[in-house]
């Protein structure tokens, strides 16, 4: 049985690959933007279903409109995205390892 039976616009909820392509933006924003709206940092229209990110497709219209009147600016949505690629770059997992000093 496949999968995509249903055309994305006649969706009710998208998964992350949907949304971003739906709004043709990345995933890693989608994800940056509903983890801000988890953690109180903004209001887009994201809900969890165990561990996986749903949108519902409705909300996701509505919330465009909304932007799009307001004017707003989701460079903060990038700025975590980047910040979160930066982190997981650096730091390791863990308390760092003592170096022992080379006997000569």
């Amino acid at each position: 049985m496949e999968r995509d039976l249903i055309p994305i616009w006649e969706k009710a909820v998208l998964n992350l690959e949907e949304t971003a392509a739906y709004m043709g933006i990345g995933v890693a924003q989608i994800r940056a933007l509903a983890h801000a709206t988890r953690h109180g940092m903004g209001d887009f229209p994201a809900f969890w279903v165990g561990k996986a990110i749903k949108v519902s497709r409705r909300a996701l219209l509505q919330w465009l409109d909304d932007v799009a009147v307001s004017h707003r600016d989701l460079t903060k949505a990038v700025a975590m995205v980047e910040n979160a690629k930066q982190m997981s770059e650096v730091r390791g997992r863990g308390r760092p390892r003592k170096r022992k000093e080379a006997v000569a």
